[in-house]
C-alpha cells in the first residue's frame, strides 16, 4: 500500500492505492484545512493519540504538539490490516508499528447499527461485557506492581506476510494450482533447493520465535507502563495498555458518607471504569462509556459507595463496589468459572438456532470470537457486509421511487395550475435537489460496497477468500470486471443546484425558475413567456421524458441490481455453509460454555 499526502490552502488530500491482479483500489479523501485541528481533536479524545510529552494534556490547542498513537490506536490499525487482508497480499509491508510494544491491546469490539451507528446490545452481551471489563480476577492497583505482561500481536501479520511471498503457502487458487499441477510443484522443490538455505531460514525461525515471545523470551514491558500514570486515580490521558487484566480496582477508598469517613474496600472510581472502556474498547466517545456504565448501574451489578446519584458519575471522587448480583457474574471465588451445571449439550441446540446467533449481540460476538480461532471468520464478515450493502439497496430503491413520485406530483400541480406560483415552484425543486442529492450519496456508497466485497472475498486474489464454487465467482467476476459505462460522471451538487433552479425541462421546452434576486425582472418576462407553451404541452403529455437525473442513475441502478443478485446467492451459499459446519461446532466450543450466561 502506497500513501501520498499533499496539501494545499484549501485541502489536505490522502490516497491509498492497493493494487491486486485483478483489481485497482484507491480509496480517497480530503480535508479541510480548517478541520485538521479538529479531526485530530477527535482521535484524541477517543484515545487514538495521547500527547508523550504532556501525558495529563486535555486538549490538542497547537499544531506543534508533539502526538504519538496508543495501544488502542495501533490496534485499530491492527483490526485495519487484517480486515483489508495486507499480509496476504504481496509487496504490501506491514506498518512497522504492528511489530512494536506499542500493539499491546486486544480491544473489544461491539456491534453497531449500520445506519445510526448505535451500538446494539441485550442483558446477555451486557453480561458478556461485564465479565470481561472485570478481568480473570480483580486486579489491584499498586505502585509495586510489576508491569503489565504483553503480547506481540504484530507477529503473527509477520508470520502471514513471510509465508505469503511462498507460492506453496498462496492463498485460494494459486495454492491449489501449484499443488494439483506436478511440473509446478518441481519447479518449486527445484527453487527451494538452488536457493541459499542461511537467511531465509533464520529469518522464518525468527518470525515463529516471536509469535511465541511471552513464553520463550524475558516479559517485555511497555512504553506505556509507568507507576504515576497507571494509577487509577492520575489524569494521565491514557492509562491501561492491556485489556485481559480487567479494571484497576483500590484496595480500600476513604470516603465521606452521613457525614463521616468511612474506608471502602475493594473499590472503583466512575473514572476508572470510564477511563478503562475508552482505552480497551473501540467506543469513540465517552458518552457511549457513560451509557455501558449506567446500564451497569441500573441492573444492579454495581452500586454507590460515595455521591449518591441516581446516575452514573464518572469521577474520581464516585466511589462504586460490585454487588452481590455482580460478584455472582464474575465468580472470582469459584475459580471463575460458570456454572453449567443446568446447561448440556442436549439442550444448547434446543435454546439456540443459527438464527437467534446471527441476531442476538451476545452469541454473535461469541460466535465471530469462535470464528476468528478457527481462522473462518470472513464467512460473517461477507455475510455481514451484503446485509449492510442490501439495508442499503432498499433504501436507494425507495428514494428512486420517491424521486418519480414527486416528479409526477410536480407536472400534476404544474398542470393545474392556471397562474405560476413561483414559491412552489421553488420549494417543489429544493425537494427534488434534497432527494436527488440523498440518491446520489446512496449510489455512491453501493457502488463502492460493491466493489469492496468483491476485491476482499470474491476475486481470485482476494485476501479474505470464501470458499463458494468457481462457476459462481466466475460469473461475479466477469461481471464486475467488465468495463461498464455509466453514460456520464456525477453532477457537482452546486452545478446540479445551479440547473435545478434556473431550468426545469419538459417536453423539450424550458421553464425556467432561477430564484436569483439579480435576475428578477428578466425572470418574469422569460416565465410569462415560456409558461404558456409548456403548459399547453404539458396538458397533452401522459408520460414525461427522461430527466438528466435517470440518465445518470439509470446505468448504475441496472448495474447495482444485476450485481446484488449475485452477491445474494454468496450470501445463501455462506449461510448455509456456517450453519451446517461452523454453528454445530460452536454449539459444542469452550468458548460458548465458558462464556454464555444464561
Amino acid at each position: 500500500m502506497t500513501t501520498t499526502d499533499s496539501s494545499n490552502d484549501d485541502n489536505s488530500k490522502l490516497n491509498n492505492q492497493v493494487t491486486l491482479r485483478s483489481l485497482n483500489r484507491t480509496p480517497s479523501g480530503h480535508i479541510k484545512s480548517n478541520f485538521a485541528l479538529e479531526l485530530l481533536n477527535m482521535f484524541y479524545g477517543a484515545k487514538l493519540l495521547h500527547c508523550p510529552d504532556d501525558k495529563t494534556c486535555k486538549k490538542i490547542t497547537t499544531v506543534k504538539t508533539v502526538l504519538q498513537p496508543t495501544p488502542k490506536g495501533v490496534s485499530m490499525l491492527h483490526q485495519f490490516c487484517l480486515k483489508m487482508g495486507i499480509s496476504n497480499i504481496k509487496d504490501l509491508k506491514i506498518p512497522p508499528i504492528l511489530n512494536s510494544s506499542f500493539n499491546s491491546m486486544k480491544l473489544m469490539e461491539f456491534e453497531r447499527h449500520s445506519r445510526t451507528d448505535q451500538l446494539i446490545h441485550n442483558t446477555q452481551s451486557d453480561k458478556i461485557l461485564f465479565v470481561l471489563i472485570m478481568g480473570p480476577k480483580m486486579n489491584i492497583w499498586s505502585s509495586m506492581n510489576e508491569p503489565d505482561s504483553i503480547s506481540n500481536y504484530g507477529s503473527s501479520l509477520s508470520l502471514r506476510s513471510k509465508l505469503n511471498k511462498s507460492n506453496i503457502y498462496a492463498a485460494g487458487n494459486q495454492m491449489q494450482s501449484t499443488l494439483e499441477d506436478s511440473n509446478a510443484f518441481l519447479a518449486y522443490l527445484r527453487q527451494r533447493q538452488a536457493e541459499s538455505p542461511g537467511n531465509d531460514t533464520d529469518e522464518d525461525e525468527d518470525i515463529l520465535r516471536s509469535s511465541d515471545s511471552v513464553k520463550t523470551e524475558k516479559v517485555i514491558v511497555s512504553p506505556f507502563h509507568h507507576r504515576f500514570f497507571t494509577n487509577p486515580d492520575s489524569d494521565s490521558h491514557v492509562q491501561y495498555y492491556v485489556s485481559n487484566k480487567g479494571l484497576r480496582f483500590f484496595t480500600s477508598k476513604t470516603v465521606r458518607r452521613d457525614n463521616k469517613d468511612q474506608t471502602v474496600k475493594n473499590c472503583f472510581s466512575g473514572k476508572a471504569l470510564t477511563q478503562y472502556l475508552m482505552d480497551c474498547t473501540d467506543l469513540m466517545y465517552i458518552r457511549d462509556a457513560i451509557k455501558i456504565a449506567n446500564v451497569f448501574l441500573e441492573e444492579n451489578w454495581i452500586e454507590f459507595q460515595s455521591i449518591p446519584s441516581q446516575t452514573f458519575l464518572p469521577t474520581k471522587d464516585a466511589i462504586y463496589t460490585l454487588t452481590d448480583a455482580g460478584m455472582k457474574l464474575v465468580k472470582w471465588n469459584n475459580s471463575n468459572t460458570l456454572d453449567l451445571a443446568d446447561v448440556t449439550d442436549e439442550n444448547l441446540g434446543e435454546n439456540i438456532s443459527f438464527n437467534k446467533t446471527l441476531r442476538d449481540p451476545a452469541l454473535k460476538y461469541l460466535f465471530r470470537n469462535f470464528l476468528i480461532d478457527n481462522m473462518c471468520v470472513e464467512n460473517l464478515d461477507v455475510f455481514d457486509d451484503i446485509v449492510d450493502f442490501q439495508k442499503k439497496m432498499k433504501i436507494l430503491k425507495k428514494m428512486v421511487s420517491l424521486k418519480d413520485r414527486e416528479k409526477k406530483k410536480y407536472i400534476e400541480e404544474i398542470q393545474h395550475d392556471s397562474i405560476f406560483d413561483e414559491l412552489k415552484s421553488n420549494q417543489l425543486q429544493h425537494k427534488k435537489l434534497t432527494i436527488y442529492t440523498a440518491i446520489n450519496k446512496l449510489l455512491e456508497f453501493c457502488l463502492s460496497k460493491i466493489y469492496s466485497i468483491f476485491a476482499m472475498y470474491v476475486s481470485e486474489d482476494a485476501p479474505n477468500e470464501v470458499n463458494i464454487d468457481s462457476k459462481l465467482r466466475f460469473q461475479v467476476q466477469n461481471y464486475v470486471q467488465k468495463k461498464v459505462r455509466f453514460d456520464s460522471t456525477v453532477l457537482n451538487v452546486s452545478d446540479l443546484k445551479k440547473r435545478c433552479l434556473e431550468t426545469t425541462e419538459f417536453n423539450g421546452k424550458l421553464i425556467t425558475i432561477n430564484s436569483d434576486p439579480a435576475t428578477e425582472t428578466e425572470k418574469k418576462e422569460n416565465v410569462s413567456s415560456n409558461l404558456t407553451l409548456n403548459l399547453k404541452h404539458l396538458r397533452e403529455a401522459e408520460n414525461p421524458p427522461l430527466s438528466p437525473t435517470d440518465v445518470i442513475f439509470g446505468p448504475k441502478l441496472k448495474f447495482l441490481d444485476d450485481v446484488c443478485t449475485f452477491y445474494e446467492e454468496i450470501k445463501r451459499k455462506v449461510y448455509r455453509m456456517m450453519e451446517v459446519d461452523s454453528f454445530e461446532k460452536f454449539l459444542n466450543s469452550e468458548e460458548l460454555k465458558r462464556n454464555y450466561i444464561f
